[in-house]
């Protein structure tokens, strides 16, 4: 039997596209049938601490405050930690610090899902196709960087500790299982990256705070929209490098006779 936390998924598979999400499938398939036990409780544990959140806030703040939060975490889903540079002292709108703990809890959410159950996640329709092209650019990555399997830990942890909404826990899972980590590994290092991204991310806004209360929310959300453009930017032109890279070095190979 295979330990709970599971087997390294992928180091061995860049040079097979398919093989990483195949390794993961099985490994699913073999936490539910051999530990299932653990496979219960890592899938519900997340969803008690959402619905522990969201009847927080309803307490708390009713209706009105269960929207706020639900625009919120998906206006992260774009804007990644850059979204804690929003926060405000006003009382209609979430604080720097509460935001930055709205973002830790999501990245550790989906740090655990992503981690154990990213075989399932793989086969459901929007959200397996998303997690393909992030495995996919996450291949890419490696394939073209090959030294970052010499400093596993560091990379993983500086790829979470990154703002931007394409790295973040989900990249940072996969991440850390096309490198060859285990699952409980994972999750530490995607622990750990997360914590220091949230806390970096947060002392920036208390710095800039006076700044934007200065300018008023017009010029803060403005800077703030203007950064996450600037990281999507980057994000696209990143990954087009890197597909680009793989098509030249696949062309001479796929033109050598058989």
């Amino acid at each position: 039997m295979t330990s709970p936390h599971g087997e390294p998924a992928a180091g061995c598979h860049l040079s097979r596209p398919n093989a990483f999400q195949t390794s993961l499938e099985h490994e699913s398939e073999s936490l539910w049938q051999q530990h299932r036990w653990w496979a219960v409780t890592t899938l519900t544990l997340p969803l008690l601490v959402a619905g522990v959140a969201v009847c927080g806030a309803w307490i708390l703040g009713g209706a009105l405050l269960v929207r706020r939060m639900t625009v919120t975490v998906l206006a992260s889903a774009i804007a990644g930690r850059f979204i804690i540079w929003t926060g405000s002292s006003q009382p209609a709108h979430f604080s720097s610090a509460q935001l930055a703990m709205l973002v830790l809890v999501l990245d550790l959410v989906w740090a655990v899902v992503v981690t154990w159950h990213a075989g399932v996640l793989f086969r459901t329709p929007w959200l397996g196709r998303h997690l393909q092209a992030i495995a996919q650019d996450g291949r890419r990555l490696l394939l073209r960087n090959r030294w970052m399997k010499r400093g596993t830990l560091l990379v993983v942890l500086c790829f979470v500790m990154l703002p931007v909404s394409s790295t973040g826990s989900i990249g940072g899972s996969l991440l850390a299982r096309l490198l060859g980590l285990r699952r409980g590994t994972t999750f530490l290092v995607v622990l750990a990256g997360s914590v220091a991204g949230v806390t970096s991310m947060l002392l920036f806004a208390r710095t800039l705070a006076p700044w934007f209360e200065q300018h008023g929310l017009v010029v803060q959300y403005g800077v703030v929209g203007l950064l996450i453009l600037l990281g999507l930017l980057v994000t696209q032109r990143y990954r087009a490098l890197l597909a680009e890279s793989q098509a030249s070095r696949s062309s001479p190979m796929e033109s050598e006779p058989s």
